[in-house]
């Protein structure tokens, strides 16, 4: 399933602009706050990568009410492809206290219909070790340059991951 997500940014508050004035690194952090209900605001979150010429991938570390708390390039690669390595991801989760986490990357040739063999290895290798951590992958999203969008999660590719979201997200209220 292909969606279309058009990126709207709101206004800041007077905090968030002295952020925004301050520490431009911070730019993002400082104006998404908001919860990880769908798809397409993880998608959202990840509009700065999608127009990339290069593929990047991004963790978005989440508290317990999926709301996020950091947003992390982890890594950089070719037109084609991206090499990561799971503790890369789960450093800015555990930094960040996180409790889940949403992992995204761009297709700069805007293919996001088909994931690759690969994007469907490393989803499920984030999500074993997630697991094991306590750390929950709550989505995984394939971003385009018109916008579109394939979240593993909607489309069920997330095996491993799901079923244990509930859990750990329980135990961490507890």
């Amino acid at each position: 399933m292909k969606y279309h997500v058009s990126f709207m940014v709101s206004a800041p508050s007077k905090l968030e602009a002295l952020a925004l004035a301050v520490a431009p690194a911070y730019r993002e952090q400082a104006t998404v706050r908001a919860q990880m209900a769908h798809p397409a605001m993880a998608a959202e979150a990840l509009a700065s990568i999608a127009k990339k010429k290069m593929e990047h991938i991004v963790v978005l570390t989440l508290n317990v009410r999926l709301q996020i708390l950091g947003k992390h390039v982890v890594a950089r690669g070719g037109l084609d492809s991206c090499s990561v390595y799971a503790r890369d991801v789960f450093a800015y989760a555990l930094r960040d206290g996180a409790v889940a986490i949403v992992v995204g990357h761009n297709h700069p040739s805007g293919n996001t219909a088909n994931p690759s063999d690969e994007d469907i290895a490393l989803s499920r290798k984030l999500a074993s070790v997630g697991k094991e951590m306590g750390i929950c992958l709550t989505d995984f999203i394939i971003i385009s340059p018109q916008g579109n969008f394939l979240s593993f999660a909607q489309e069920g590719l997330l095996i491993g991951a799901l079923e244990t979201k509930e859990t750990v997200l329980h135990e961490k209220e507890a």
